[in-house]
Parts: structure tokens; C-alpha cells; sequence
């Protein structure tokens, strides 16, 4: 009795999978849509952004306290791959799990986390052609407040932190490190690359955010 409402993914063309391992189509099959992007079917009625409102939020991203959703470029997707996991707003800015990072700056961007370190390295550039340009990179301990931005020594206001066995890291890394302008009301976070994020566009983004 209850309305349809779920996400998939698309597999093909793994061939004779010999050894009955589900991740041979990792290797050889085929999948639509990549990375963790998904279809969804739902009976629910959803908000739907405009194209001049997706177009407007190109290079921002848009977090919501609360939410396991975020809006990327103008596409909403999940905040991380377990959907109990949400954002979550503490001592004054918002936290998402640290491997959102590079869904924000997708293809531009590298989060790695060394547990025997416990270290977190973030990294952000610019790719043009095959050229890596403009390139910074922040690596810290988690729970420190100090960091090395480009091999300086820098105090964080907002350290990283593990909930429940997930590291977070503070959106504020984006504009006090990689220089996003940084927008904040009312439980709801914008992040933008390019400029100044579009109040009307980050607004209609963060309605659909559950």
C-alpha cells in the first residue's frame, strides 16, 4: 500500500562471469549512470529544478542540515553510501563525511584517508587538457585544529571529527582553504567555486533536499 520509491543502476555486458563474482562487472561489464549517481523511480512528487536554476548552480554545491541528499552542479545525489548518513550542523558550520569532498570537485579533486597516520589529505586543482593546475592540498590529523596548506602550517577553525566511524570534515575547509565563497542560512549550506552562489538557485536546490 505504500508509494514506489527507489534508486538503481544499470549493468550490462559483463559477459560469462566465470567465477560467480558479483565485481567481475566492475572489471569487464558496463554501468549506467557512472560513479554513484543512480536512477530513480519514484510515485513521490519530487521538486524539479529548472534548467536556467541547474545551469545557475554550476560548480556550487548545496548541503542541508539533517539531510542524507546534496545538490552538485545542480544534481542531487546522496551525501555518502550509506543513506543513514547525513549532514550534520555543529558548533556554528556543517559537516558531511570527508569522501563528499571529492563528489563536490568531481574529477578535480582527491580525498585519501591514512589510518595507520590517521591523517586526512585533501587535495583540489584545476584540469585543463592534462595538465594539473592551480593545485592545493591541506593534509591534517583528524580531531587537530592544526594543518599544512600547501606545506604551511595553518590553524583549522573547525576541526575534522569520526561520528559513529565516519570522519567528517567541516564545509568550512572549502573557503578558508581552496577559496569557495561559503554560504550559510538557516540549516542550509552553499559552497561555490566560481563566485558568489545564486541565493534564488541554492534556495530551490535546498527545498528538495529531504
Amino acid at each position: 500500500g505504500e508509494k514506489l520509491n527507489f534508486e538503481f543502476k544499470w549493468v550490462d555486458s559483463a559477459g560469462e562471469i566465470a567465477t560467480g563474482d558479483i565485481l567481475d562487472f566492475y572489471k569487464t561489464g558496463s554501468v549506467a549512470p557512472l560513479g554513484r549517481f543512480n536512477y530513480v523511480y519514484t510515485e513521490t512528487a519530487e521538486k524539479t529544478l529548472s534548467a536556467a536554476e541547474r545551469g545557475r548552480l554550476y560548480g556550487t554545491a548545496v548541503f542541508k542540515a539533517s539531510s542524507n541528499k546534496m545538490n552538485v552542479s545542480g544534481g542531487k545525489m546522496d551525501i555518502y553510501t550509506d543513506r543513514r548518513v547525513t549532514a550534520i550542523e555543529s558548533g556554528g558550520t556543517l559537516y558531511i563525511p570527508y569522501t563528499a569532498f571529492e563528489d563536490v570537485l568531481y574529477g578535480e579533486s582527491k580525498a585519501e584517508y591514512d589510518a595507520g597516520d590517521n591523517t586526512l589529505h585533501l587535495s583540489c586543482f584545476d584540469l585543463e587538457g592534462r595538465e594539473l593546475t592551480n593545485k592545493n592540498w591541506l593534509y591534517f590529523v583528524v580531531g587537530s585544529n592544526e594543518a599544512r596548506l600547501n606545506g604551511r602550517l595553518k590553524t583549522l577553525s573547525h576541526a575534522a571529527k569520526t561520528v559513529d566511524g565516519i570522519i567528517y570534515i567541516p564545509v568550512t575547509y572549502f573557503s578558508d582553504y581552496f577559496g569557495f565563497d561559503l554560504y550559510a542560512q538557516n540549516g542550509v549550506y552553499a559552497v561555490s567555486r566560481y563566485g558568489e552562489a545564486d541565493r534564488a538557485a541554492v534556495a530551490s536546490a535546498a527545498a528538495d533536499l529531504n
